[in-house]
């Protein structure tokens, strides 16, 4: 999980807001041990769960499929993640930090929760809104899954290579175009300087 160390603030603050949550934690690292401890010292046994690092396909992403209503991303890097794309797929909307990645994709498909960054009284605030709405929720859902659909690997792949034959055709119909302008070259590559004989 990425940003944990804020998730275990989220849940504080859900709380205090008598928000009642399920929080399921997966992933491990460095700040185990630690989440282990906030959440038995601040008392969060009956609603954080730390799942460890379960089988991506077999384990984790049916549990993410079957019981996760909102997806919370406390990232803070703007690095593009394919963790938003893989939940969205999922059909599961995000509420996330408005880091480079997520605001961006956030933007792009409609779908999801963007909060202030190393906010996460205020990502708890949001969560608790989301709370009162579950259509918003089903509605974010289904925006998400479409997304993810539009935006499949290979399709995306395809789109890349599309894009990547139109520059070398608009490069080559550049090029044709200086040629004719200096009709005395002999190499397009060329095009910008005199070739000596």
């Amino acid at each position: 999980m990425k940003g944990a160390d804020h998730l275990i603030e989220v849940a504080k603050e859900l709380k205090k807001l008598k928000v009642k949550f399920e929080m399921f934690i997966s992933g491990a690292g460095d700040l185990e041990e630690t989440m282990h401890k906030q959440i038995a010292s601040n008392q969060l046994n009956d609603c954080v769960k730390m799942l460890g690092v379960p089988d991506f396909k077999t384990e984790f992403f049916p549990f993410v499929k079957k019981q996760i209503d909102l997806f919370v991303c406390c990232h803070r890097q703007g690095d593009p993640s394919c963790t938003y794309i893989e939940t969205m797929s999922c059909g599961v909307p995000i509420v996330g930090y408005a880091n480079e990645a997520f605001e961006g994709i956030a933007g792009m498909s409609g779908a999801g929760w963007v909060v202030p960054m190393n906010r996460p009284k205020l990502m708890a605030q949001k969560i608790a809104e989301l709370s009162q709405n579950r259509e918003a929720i089903k509605s974010m859902s289904l925006k998400s899954l479409k997304f993810a659909q539009q935006n499949t690997f290979e399709k995306t792949f395809k789109a890349r290579v599309e894009h990547m034959q139109q520059v070398i055709a608009d490069s080559m119909g550049a090029n044709q175009a200086t040629e004719s302008e200096f009709p005395d070259e002999t190499s397009s590559v060329f095009g910008y300087c005199q070739m000596s004989s």
